[in-house]
């Protein structure tokens, strides 16, 4: 494993780890209830789409560079239709835990997608040096 992808994925497990820590003690602390079980299915299936699609991403600029932008803006909207669809999921099956979660699931949605181009742009230049 090169040195770029395991940076990613232990900045991916640090972030998963602070969005988690910090909402269990938002729940507790705060807000005086438990995280909701929506937030950890949630939080759990961004973490993997994130890697999937960061995987695949790495893939398409090895093998295609010339499209790599056009692969990286449909991971993108692969990325932000699933969040929408999770949440009117939430909505419809806890509505009880909707804010908790869609708030949750935001920020860390946010600094996912943030890793993830920061990681891709590393990678970008790394590979134009070489060329």
């Amino acid at each position: 494993m090169n040195t770029a992808r395991a940076s990613f994925y232990l900045k991916i497990i640090l972030i998963a780890f602070i969005s988690a820590l910090v909402s269990w003690l938002v729940a507790r602390y705060a807000l005086h209830i438990s995280v909701p079980t929506s937030f950890w299915i949630a939080l759990g299936a961004l973490l993997g789409l994130t890697l999937l699609i960061h995987i695949v991403l790495q893939k398409a600029n090895a093998l295609r560079p010339a499209m790599f932008v056009a692969y990286f803006m449909g991971s993108l909207t692969v990325k932000i239709l699933f969040a929408g669809g999770l949440l009117i999921a939430v909505g419809l099956l806890d509505r009880a835990n909707l804010t908790f979660t869609a708030i949750g699931f935001f920020i860390t949605y946010v600094l996912l997608t943030i890793l993830e181009i920061n990681s891709l742009i590393a990678q970008i230049r790394v590979d134009k040096g070489k060329n």
